[in-house]
């Protein structure tokens, strides 16, 4: 009886370090804002239309 609490015990603590989160998932840049290297024109008017519209519409 000893020995199933024991197993017990060490896979709960085993399974609480492994659903750990430790590492840094979110690494990229937020794709909605602009950037020097997205700066196309196309992207920046079209980014002010959708903040225009977003405003007027009260999201």
């Amino acid at each position: 009886m000893k020995n199933i609490y024991k197993i017990t015990i060490l896979a709960s603590v085993l399974t609480f370090f492994a659903s750990c989160e430790v590492v840094e998932l979110e690494l990229l840049e937020n794709p909605n804002n602009i950037t020097v290297e997205s700066a196309d024109p196309n992207f920046v008017l079209n980014d002010i239309q959708l903040t225009f519209r977003g405003i007027v519409g009260g999201y």
